[in-house]
């Protein structure tokens, strides 16, 4: 893999990278104010296993594949983060994972669902407060509510509908239209 491995990174631009533009390992992972464009297929790759994973204010900018994939990290938080034009789904969880919260991210133009919790145990997650839009699949795909949080999500244009869940919670919002450009560069996206 040609991805950059690290710990801490602040204010950086990681550009096409032909697996992954960056790779959380084994160890607790910060990323804040970065951008992450162009990747051959995962944009950030969260392996982080039994560590902390904190993402916030980033750009995921059309990523061949998945925009975040999230696998064998414990817990941890995106916050504030544009993911747009993914090859897949906007956020993946390929793995049961408990206590992660996804808040105030706008996840757009994804080919496949905007997240996708699928399959996956997960368990204890709050997803609020995120825009999921013009998404080729759901908005959120989940099979189940375990003890997750779903609140004040803004779904609009996902071609399969805001959620894989038949009953969608009262607190979340359907229709509403997102505030982002028209334009995936355009810094202003957030």
């Amino acid at each position: 893999s040609d991805a950059i491995v690290g710990t801490a990174w602040v204010r950086c631009s990681f550009t096409g990278g032909t697996s992954a533009n960056y790779w959380a390992r084994n160890n607790d992972h910060t990323l804040i104010d970065c951008d992450f464009i162009d990747s051959g297929d995962i944009g950030v790759r969260g392996d982080a296993n039994r560590a902390f994973f904190k993402m916030q204010g980033c750009r995921v900018l059309d990523p061949g594949g998945v925009g975040i994939r999230i696998r064998l990290s414990a817990y941890g938080v995106i916050c504030g983060t544009v993911i747009s034009g993914a090859g897949s789904d906007g956020i993946l969880f390929d793995s049961g994972r408990l206590n992660w919260a996804i808040f105030n991210c706008t996840i757009d133009g994804s080919t496949g669902d905007g997240i996708d919790l699928g399959s996956a145990s997960t368990d204890r997650c709050q997803i609020a407060g995120n825009v999921l839009s013009n998404n080729g699949g759901y908005g959120i795909n989940y099979a189940e509510h375990n003890s997750n949080v779903y609140a004040y999500n803004h779904y609009y244009n996902n071609t399969s509908g805001p959620t894989s869940y038949t009953e969608v919670d009262t607190d979340d919002r359907v229709t509403l239209m997102p505030r982002t450009t028209t334009s995936p560069r355009t810094p202003d996206l957030r």
